[in-house]
């Protein structure tokens, strides 16, 4: 008998709650929602169903298209589609933020130079016309996708770049390899402890005096900084953004210093490691 009182109690409560939504819901939908149903004379329970079944259909077909976008066809599409995205979110300054880049990571002919989280390889590509044929150039990423892509680039350009797969934590080259290591918008998809990692991978394969480059979203600081960190779909992560430069201090690098970026959401510091 207790266990059916208690049942009872339940059900009771489930129903008070679900009246409590639809009473809630017909008081928004009374004040808040454009007066477009009183001009038919649609009953307000009518409307109230209304309102669920469009809720309903949004939510379930939002997720519809999460599922087959972002888990199905997303990974197919986007080694296509990032360069022209990356145009996009950066409001055409996508080519700037490259020259930015190797100006910060002073890449010069015959430097030999690794970009970490290459993508479909377009900064690895301007890093090769900076370096020159007699450099070694490569470029690192964890998707696979990505980096068929960048090779089938590299072969149409005429361009002999090595695309190896991997992370930042754990680089697949030898000690010393490199003059300058660049990691652009890989740190934010890093824990701290995992970036601090990423950054001693990279002093493990630079030589003495290697330059280490980092361009990743800066903290948002008012409206204007949060627009364009939201503009660029990582408002969230722009305002939780650690400094570079004292990222790239406890990472063990030295004069560490900031460069101006021609996106505002964005920032590019460096530092250069010596051997001790």
């Amino acid at each position: 008998m207790s266990s059916i009182r208690a049942c009872m109690r339940s059900r009771r409560v489930r129903w008070d709650r679900r009246s409590d939504l639809i009473s809630r819901t017909r008081h928004l939908l009374c004040w808040t929602v454009p007066r477009w149903c009183p001009v038919v004379d649609v009953p307000v329970n009518l409307r109230l169903d209304l309102h669920l079944c469009s809720q309903t259909i949004l939510q379930y077909g939002t997720s519809v298209l999460y599922w087959l976008f972002v888990r199905k066809v997303g990974p197919l599409l986007l080694p296509y589609i990032y360069s022209p995205l990356v145009w996009v979110l950066t409001v055409g300054r996508a080519s700037a933020l490259r020259r930015a880049t190797l100006a910060a990571a002073a890449v010069a002919s015959g430097d030999d130079v690794l970009d970490v989280g290459c993508a479909t390889g377009t900064l690895t590509l301007a890093a090769r016309d900076h370096a020159g044929e007699t450099a070694r150039v490569a470029g690192l990423d964890a998707s696979e996708p990505m980096l068929s892509r960048a090779r089938r680039r590299a072969v149409r350009a005429g361009r002999d770049i090595e695309f190896v797969s991997g992370r930042a934590e754990r680089l697949p080259f030898d000690d010393g390899s490199f003059d300058a290591v660049v990691l652009s918008l890989v740190l934010h998809y890093l824990s701290e402890p995992d970036a601090l990692r990423a950054l001693a991978e990279a002093r493990r394969v630079l030589r003495d005096g290697g330059r280490v480059v980092v361009v990743d979203f800066t903290r948002s600081v008012g409206i204007l900084g949060r627009v364009r960190a939201h503009l660029m779909l990582h408002g969230g992560t722009a305002a939780t953004a650690p400094d570079l430069g004292a990222l790239l201090n406890a990472g063990g690098l030295t004069q560490t210093r900031s460069t101006p970026s021609p996106v505002g959401a964005l920032a590019i510091a460096s530092g250069l490691h010596h051997d001790t």
